[in-house]
């Protein structure tokens, strides 16, 4: 196990099918997780429309959500901050993500994630709406 601050000497071994797939100049993440980042709880995640989406976003949508480096899908529940700040937090269940420009908190069960760390979501539709051909 090495010590911070220390030099590695890191070889990848790609094959010769896969060697298309890596761009020159192109940088390669290599990262690991915490022990508690390998397990899944219950997260909650403060989120806030952009203007330019204008499409309403039923909960428990399956929507694709990126987390730092991690990228996974999951179906949320959004609900509304009644007392923000305060010793007991509660949430009021929301059945679509607003249009106006209030936080909302949605609610799933994935992996740990320590804040903090910024947080995109998409839906299916935006996905599809911004790729390039």
């Amino acid at each position: 196990m090495p010590l911070n601050g220390t030099y590695l000497t890191i070889v990848l071994e790609i094959g010769k099918e896969d060697v298309n797939s890596f761009a020159m100049n192109q940088a390669v993440i290599l990262s690991t997780l915490f022990p508690q980042e390998t397990k899944l709880s219950t997260m909650h995640f403060k989120i806030r429309r952009t203007t330019e989406n204008k499409d309403a976003v039923p909960s428990k949508t399956l929507m694709e959500f990126h987390c730092g480096f991690r990228r996974f899908s999951n179906k949320p529940l959004f609900s509304q901050e009644t007392n923000p700040g305060a010793a007991t937090e509660k949430y009021k269940f929301m059945r679509f993500l607003r249009n106006d420009d209030s936080a909302a908190i949605a609610t799933m069960y994935c992996p740990i994630v320590f804040s903090p760390c910024k947080i995109l979501c998409f839906t299916e539709k935006s996905m599809k709406s911004t790729q390039c051909d």
